[in-house]
């Protein structure tokens, strides 16, 4: 295609009609900002020829279809349905909890190895879980719905022609949104948590599928699965059971002097809540009033100290069950291992408090006997966990070694491979890491409280013993704290290692936010000067980038030699005496807790800081909480839960219902303008509408979504900013985004047949720490890493910013437009000459 100049016409310009979509990134956007920005843009950029005029703004309201599923039964096996009751339901759940129903989707019916992708049908993998999710949420409940979307209208004049410029708003942040309340960022923060282990294991799986007849690959997969499982579904449940033996010890030794209180309160409270629930339930005053007052009057009967211990304790199962439900939503089989825990836990508590209570008689302090006996339990039951991890992960790390080295050096199926176990080391390690972290901090606020309530009370310890005399219950609880937490110094220093290694790289990038960009070229010294500085910029961060995952395979190994020294330890210390030798660990012990003491410290004034203004801060300083924003975005593009509400099953459904609003318009053409996260949202969309069209048309078959494609042929022009697709979704996900990477004629990268639209566009700075090019060179000789070297060697190539209304050369249907210096924000505001200017060529050219 060659370049039109701006003064030529055609025709029919007087008659066409242009829609443009616009899509947000991080969803922290406010509804019709972007599209604003957009349009601001436009005529800023043109004010010296007044091609834009001022434009108008409304809103529409579109009817949300549910987005159905292409026929996947004509590709393998249908999702697995679960019983709502029964051992079935749970076997189902533990199938799920080891890993996503797509990974097996496909071989339930075949019964044997394949590599992911080659499922019959005409679907690429990406396409393939996009299907699955739609599917997933189609068939628990997800209805129709509508949505509003800001609509800004333009005219473009050029000579005596005009363009009418319509503006829409892809808006999905309501749907990934990040509430500003401090208790849902905190659930969804462990949530994350938890998350990012998830993705690691999945990435991992996908892998093995990918290489089915590595030996390597499959070890992998199995002990990355049995490390996340035993993670997510028995450690963190451990240290739950350490935050309900608080929730034991405290209130109930508390409440020891005032026991008739108590038993009062208790049988009030009992009698009112039972009333109140019959009165719910039957909806008969009389009834309910009766039974409330039997229930009231049974408890009043029973001995004070049984009655408040087994009413608490009875609270606290409902307390328990009920999170554990929330979490089973997002994490399967994690009720069941939580029931069974807490089943145990119960069990041991009444033994205990019924034991003491039988050589000292029925009193409170029965009930934190039993406490203490279940904290010892747990301890035992962590260090065992520990003993196995101590085996498990350096097998783990062994086997990561030859699975990343599948294929030849330089080859494609050896970059999906050490890119699929970068990604399972860095999930697993960060995850783990940064629970303990927070835990061992959890624990050491919570001993403070919990060792002042015990008071003067004795006990005598069962399973960590050093005699048979009773010993302060306060010191008893303050040598556990210190025995638990003696490692935290190693965890801490590792991840901050990462973690400064990480700011390192990115600092400059966040800098260039506030210092020079590409609007302060004013000659030829300046534009001299910015071309190098960016050139550096660029340089810099890809570097670091192509260093993280030798990085990330220093911390992984480091962090397998720990957990074998620790578990070691461990185990060896509660079955065995120490030796001598070991007392050379004080060291880490003290260190460990100056450590804890300061970030309690830290960790309170900022809990309590939040919570008073959490909201506020939310609201008028949204960048506070950007990371864990961009983070969300990132896990929700994956995520299955909650199953009648799948994020990208309902980003992709509203992103369609636009599509088919715009088609129904008769647009002459449609350019999508999307940033960041967006971005990925409008090519992997784009992609799976052409992929479900082909599919549809290759098979005869009648499909809604061939017809709309139809529709759109020929009219789409894409033009992204920041996008991410290759500087993270390719590098981290390789087997899901392999076209990403793929080589066309001599260039790596994606093309815009991929997606099915004409031209595809391009902008980014060179120090955009979130996405950059998207095309790139194959690798040569005396390259040190090609594959991750721009055509414009990491700086790119600043455009001319004085050729301002001519359109960018079209010789490909895919083009990279470096911006100079900068970062991730600020592409749309009204100085982006060149940002300007792609948009305008995808719109007027």
């Amino acid at each position: 295609m060659d370049s039109v100049p701006q003064d030529r016409q055609t025709p029919n310009d007087a008659a066409r009609t242009v829609g443009v979509i616009a899509v947000h990134g991080v969803a922290d956007q406010e509804r019709g900002e972007t599209c604003r920005a957009l349009a601001r843009l436009l005529i800023a950029q043109s004010a010296a020829d007044g091609r834009y005029g001022p434009g108008e703004e409304d809103e529409l309201t579109l009817r949300v279809a549910r987005l159905k599923p292409g026929p996947q039964l004509e590709r393998g096996a249908p999702l697995p349905q679960a019983p709502g009751r029964g051992p079935g339901r749970w076997t189902e759940r533990w199938r799920q909890s080891v890993g996503s129903d797509f990974l097996r989707r496909d071989r339930v019916a075949r019964g044997e190895p394949r590599p992911l992708g080659e499922a019959e049908g005409g679907l690429s993998a990406g396409a393939q879980f996009t299907d699955y999710l739609l599917d997933k949420a189609g068939q628990h409940g997800m209805d129709a719905d509508t949505c509003g979307t800001p609509r800004i209208r333009l005219q473009r004049r050029r000579g005596a022609a005009t363009t009418d410029v319509h503006i829409h708003e892809m808006y999905w942040a309501d749907l990934s949104r990040l509430s500003g309340k401090l208790p849902n960022i905190l659930t969804e923060l462990f949530t994350l948590l938890f998350r990012l282990s998830t993705l690691g294991r999945d990435t991992v799986r996908t892998g093995a599928a990918g290489f089915p007849h590595s030996f390597a690959w499959r070890a992998l997969a199995w002990l990355q699965t049995t490390l996340d499982w035993m993670y997510s579904r028995v450690l963190a449940l451990l240290f739950l059971q350490l935050l309900m033996v608080a929730l034991i010890l405290v209130p109930l030794a508390l409440l020891s002097p005032h026991t008739p209180l108590a038993h009062g309160l208790a049988s009030v409270a009992t009698g009112v809540g039972v009333g109140l629930w019959f009165g719910y339930r039957n909806r008969t005053p009389v009834c309910s009033t009766v039974r409330g007052v039997m229930a009231g009057t049974l408890v009043w009967l029973c001995p004070p100290a049984l009655a408040v211990g087994l009413l608490w304790l009875a609270a606290l199962s409902l307390l328990h069950d009920g999170w554990m439900k929330v979490c089973e939503q997002r994490f399967p089989m994690v009720q069941a291992v939580g029931r069974v825990l807490w089943g145990l836990s119960l069990a041991t508590v009444l033994g205990a408090a019924l034991a003491w209570a039988y050589e000292a008689g029925l009193h409170l302090d029965m009930w934190t006997h039993g406490a203490l006996r279940l904290l010892e339990l747990t301890l035992l039951l962590i260090v065992l966990w520990w003993g196995a991890a101590a085996l498990l992960f350096p097998l783990w790390m062994l086997f990561s070694v030859p699975a990343a080295r599948v294929g030849r050096a330089g080859d494609a199926q050896r970059t999906s491979a050490r890119a699929s176990v970068a990604t399972g080391r860095l999930a697993l390690v960060v995850s783990l890491g940064f629970f303990l972290v927070l835990s061992m901090a959890g624990w050491a606020l919570l001993s403070g409280g919990v060792e002042l309530a015990m008071g003067l009370r004795c006990y005598t310890p069962a399973i960590f013993r050093s005699g048979a005399a009773p010993v302060p219950a306060d010191i008893f609880l303050a040598q556990r704290l210190e025995n638990s937490t003696e490692t935290f110094a190693l965890v801490a220093v590792l991840l901050f290692a990462l973690l400064a290694y990480v700011l390192v790289v990115v600092v400059p990038s966040v800098l260039a936010e506030f210092g020079r960009s590409a609007r302060d070229v004013t000659d030829a010294t300046d534009a001299t000067d910015a071309t190098d500085a960016g050139e550096r910029l660029g340089r810099w961060l890809t570097a670091g980038y192509r260093r993280l995952e030798a990085i990330l395979g220093v911390v992984a190994f480091i962090a397998s030699v720990l957990v074998f020294v620790v578990g070691a330890m461990l185990v060896w210390y509660r079955f065995c005496p120490p030796p001598d030798w070991m007392q050379s660990f004080d060291l880490v012990a003290n260190a460990s807790r100056e450590m804890l003491q300061g970030l309690v410290i830290s960790a309170a004034t900022a809990t309590v800081a939040f919570s008073a203004v959490g909201r506020t801060l939310s609201r008028y300083a949204p960048g506070l909480r950007a990371p864990l924003d961009v983070v969300l975005d990132v896990d929700n593009h994956f995520r299955e839960f909650p199953l009648r509400a799948i994020p990208r099953a309902r980003i992709f459904t509203r992103f369609v219902a636009l599509l088919r609003h715009m088609a129904a318009q008769g647009h002459d053409r449609i350019v999508i303008v999307a940033h960041s996260q967006g971005s990925v949202i409008a090519a992997e969309a784009l992609r799976y509408l052409k992929e479900r069209a082909a599919d549809a048309a290759a098979k005869g078959r009648q499909d809604d979504v061939a017809e709309l494609w139809h529709a759109l042929a020929g009219k789409l022009w894409l033009v992204t900013a920041g996008c991410p697709l290759r500087q993270l979704y390719a590098a981290r996900f390789p087997l899901l985004y392999d076209w990403v990477l793929a080589e066309h004629g001599g260039r790596i990268g994606p093309t815009a047949a991929d997606v099915g639209v004409e031209r595809w566009i391009n902008v980014y700075a060179t120090g955009d720490y979130v996405g950059r090019w998207l095309w790139s060179r194959p690798a040569q000789a005396g390259d040190a890493a090609p594959a991750l070297v721009d055509e414009g060697q990491s700086g790119g190539h600043l455009y001319d910013a004085a050729a301002d209304g001519v359109p960018f050369p079209a010789t490909s249907a895919e083009t990279d437009v470096c911006l100079g210096v900068g970062a991730h924000t600020h592409y749309f505001e009204s100085h982006q000459a060149l940002v300007a200017r792609a948009v305008e060529t995808a719109i007027g050219h």
